[in-house]
């Protein structure tokens, strides 16, 4: 059946959305990823940047991202600086310290300036070693079978 123009932009527009069981799992992996960099480093503040914070992220969310913005102690620098390691030994620091919580997670690796987490489900996180963080994410869950059958039903459907 012929679509009309705004009818055929509203299904592009309804295909482009996230479900509200991806927002709030996209939520809760940012602030966990947060949490964890919070709770393992000493982080002078943090921020949400990109299109996840601007409201715009659109589905299929198989690759979706999350920036995060994070001031890092100036311990840091003083300490990486020239010398143990530096950059490189920074971005070991992060990884470990992900490390410590995504015990489960396949792959945690530097990706040139940044570090990738590749959980399950395609959920990624990546911290950048310029004092901040970007994180990656899709899904994971307490209840991974449902919650990843769900999770690929609303990406694939769109």
């Amino acid at each position: 059946m012929a679509m009309t123009i705004s009818s055929a932009f509203e299904q592009f527009r309804r295909n482009l959305e996230i479900t509200d069981l991806q927002t709030e799992t996209v939520s809760t992996r940012q602030t966990g990823v947060r949490d964890v960099l919070k709770n393992g480093m000493t982080v002078v503040e943090d921020s949400l940047t990109g299109s996840y914070a601007r409201s715009t992220m659109i589905a299929p969310l198989k690759e979706a991202d999350i920036d995060v913005f994070a001031v890092l102690d100036p311990s840091y620098y003083a300490f990486y600086n020239g010398q143990n390691g530096g950059p490189a030994g920074l971005l070991d620091w992060v990884k470990r310290t992900l490390r410590k919580t995504y015990t489960l997670t396949p792959d945690i690796s530097r990706n040139g300036q940044a570090v990738t987490i590749r959980l399950l489900a395609a959920h990624q996180c990546t911290i950048g070693r310029r004092l901040f963080t970007r994180a990656r994410s899709s899904l994971t869950s307490s209840d991974k079978s449902s919650y990843c059958r769900d999770w690929a039903m609303a990406s694939t459907a769109r």
